[in-house]
């Protein structure tokens, strides 16, 4: 059969015309088609008068009703320069301006996803910062066709009436969301504008274009130059510190590895040097010693080494359920699904970390306790305490005090983010307070509002049981009948103190997560 190829495309344009889509025309506004920069097209529209234009001849997803809104808004704006760069940012929009357009782009301009519980809407951070390497007062000056704007982001509150929002913790009205006229849910955008703008410029210019109310905070807004490195002296002085234990040990290793190609390969080279104490303190930072005592297994004859292999995972998944609490506490985007796969048994264990602590707890108890009364019955009943107090807190505490450091002063400059001010600078202010209180180990007895490293609290519960620890064996091994006594008043004390401590703050009671 002879089918003349005209017949065949008239048959498939026919087809592509049915499968096109009928736009309605209330939603004509939406003109979104492929972006378009034609340098020699001589294109000028007066917004006031036909803001439709700007969407239909750029191609860019404008509506009428956003750029008149954010027009009148620019009104509104009571600081000059703010309303200057404002209007200078417009203008960039209706030229099609890719700086403008991109600061424009950045913001968010209406919110997705809030039925499921994202209130978290953050644009895009890196757009709108990296718009300081298009536009530069110093540069563009004495330049008006390049508005002098340089752009910050700013995370602000916006709260929104009456919105169906599903609580996701509850499985009554996971399927049925609740709608309350009265209702007012706190949701977070991120929005671009220009620098020069205040947090009240902020707040009146976003109230009047996103017609929601808006309040925002100065310390969540960023610019390049907040987020570009600040040298303090506490900052130089740590990073002294550090870099004087690095040389040490660098040097430490050269030495030890000297030591082991030229003289002695075994633990008599000590002996053969002029000051012993002065070279094994030397070779304790030595990287090779170190090392080797990691990964070598223990000495000891207690048969426990099981114990601490426990100990030891206990403690890993301590880590995990600390950082998957932090990302818990964050911003999700799909929390539906996140709360469904810990129901699940191979997650849902993860989130009572608080049982690990207690497993972690248990065993160093035992272990500890063991040990005492093998050294009691060595040393026949004799006991300093004081050099195991003098010992634990050497042991732990400088290691403890380097973390403490780095988030007092380099923290807040290893990342970046449109939340990392919000939650770093929190964590660097708290440590700034309450430093001192950690490397005491009673951060979870005061100020606790003001709590340094969130997931330091169980170091602290680790010390002090280990303070108390050596008084309770010793009176054991001295008189087991006072000793159980004590011990049976012990467990009744330390139930009966959390039970009325909860009821009388009317405190939450720990939640327990458990697999469908």
């Amino acid at each position: 059969m002879n089918v003349r190829p005209w017949l065949i495309m008239l048959f498939a344009g026919g087809l592509g015309s049915l499968a096109q889509p009928q736009i309605p025309s209330d939603m004509k506004t939406f003109n979104i088609v492929e972006w378009r920069s034609d340098k020699n097209e001589n294109f000028s529209a007066d917004l006031h008068k036909n803001p439709q234009l700007v969407a239909e001849k750029r191609g860019y997803p404008f509506t009428k009703t956003e750029l008149e809104l954010y027009a009148e808004s620019i009104k509104l704006v009571k600081n000059e320069n703010c309303r200057r760069d404002l209007n200078a940012t417009l203008r960039g929009i209706i030229n099609a301006n890719p700086w403008a357009t991109a600061l424009y782009d950045a913001t968010v301009k209406s919110a997705v996803g809030i039925e499921s519980a994202v209130l978290h809407q953050f644009g895009h951070y890196d757009q709108c910062l990296n718009q300081h390497k298009f536009v530069d007062r110093q540069r563009y000056s004495d330049n008006t066709d390049v508005p002098s704007v340089r752009a910050q982001y700013c995370l602000v509150s916006v709260y929104i009436n009456g919105l169906n929002v599903h609580d996701i913790n509850s499985r009554a009205t996971q399927q049925t969301p609740h709608q309350d006229p009265g209702q007012i849910t706190e949701s977070f955008w991120g929005v671009c504008v220009p620098d020069s703008c205040g947090i009240d410029d902020i707040n009146i210019h976003l109230s009047n274009w996103l017609q929601h109310e808006v309040v925002g905070d100065p310390s969540l807004c960023q610019t390049t130059d907040s987020t570009s490195l600040q040298m303090s002296k506490a900052m130089f002085v740590y990073a002294c510190i550090i870099l004087f234990f690095v040389l040490l040990s660098v040097l430490s290793t050269l030495y030890h590895a000297y030591l082991l190609t030229f003289r002695a390969t075994d633990d008599k080279m000590t002996a053969k040097e002029g000051n012993q104490t002065l070279i094994m303190a030397l070779l304790s930072f030595s990287i090779i010693e170190n090392t080797k005592k990691l990964f070598q297994a223990s000495k000891d004859q207690l048969g426990l080494n099981s114990i601490n292999g426990i100990k030891a995972l206990a403690m890993l998944l301590i880590l995990a359920g600390h950082a998957l609490s932090f990302i818990l506490g964050g911003p999700m985007y799909n929390s539906k699904f996140i709360n469904e796969q810990l129901r699940l048994p191979t997650f849902s264990f993860l989130t009572n970390s608080l049982l690990f602590v207690d497993t972690f707890l248990l065993l160093s108890g035992f272990l500890f306790c063991r040990i005492l009364l093998i050294e009691l019955e060595r040393r026949r009943g004799k006991l300093n305490v004081l050099v195991l107090y003098v010992a634990r807190y050497i042991r732990l505490t400088p290691a403890y005090m380097a973390i403490i450091g780095f988030y007092m002063t380099w923290f807040p400059y290893v990342g970046s983010g449109p939340i990392w001010k919000q939650r770093i600078s929190l964590e660097q202010q708290r440590c700034q307070s309450s430093w001192w209180l950690n490397i005491l180990y009673i951060n979870n007895y005061i100020n606790t509002d003001l709590l340094c490293m969130f997931q330091s609290w169980y170091l602290s519960v680790d010390s002090q049981l280990f303070f108390v620890a050596p008084i309770v064996i010793y009176i054991t091994y001295r008189s087991r009948l006072i000793g159980l006594r004590l011990l049976y008043a012990l467990v009744v004390i330390t139930a009966a103190i959390p039970f009325a401590v909860t009821y009388v703050e009317q405190l939450d009671p720990t939640l327990m997560v458990y697999a469908e």
